[in-house]
């Protein structure tokens, strides 16, 4: 997967430098996910930012009575 093209194709981070996409691209991952398998949890430490190339992402938190709440 060429990150430094994904990286380009979106625009969240379309106009940096070259150079500041090609450091970007150093130092990212690519984590493939599997259906339902949880990302992160409500409450982890942020330590990562997250680009979804393809496909869905379902953002939930529980309510206090444990429903969880699509948002």
């Amino acid at each position: 997967m060429d990150i430094e093209k994904i990286l380009l194709q979106s625009q969240f981070f379309s106009e940096i430098s070259d150079k500041g996409r090609k450091s970007l691209a150093k130092i990212s991952l690519v984590k493939k996910l599997a259906k339902k398998e949880i990302l992160f949890l409500e409450g982890d430490h942020g330590h990562s930012l997250f680009l979804c190339v393809n496909g869905n992402i379902q953002l939930y938190k529980n309510s206090g009575e444990g429903k969880e709440i699509v948002i």
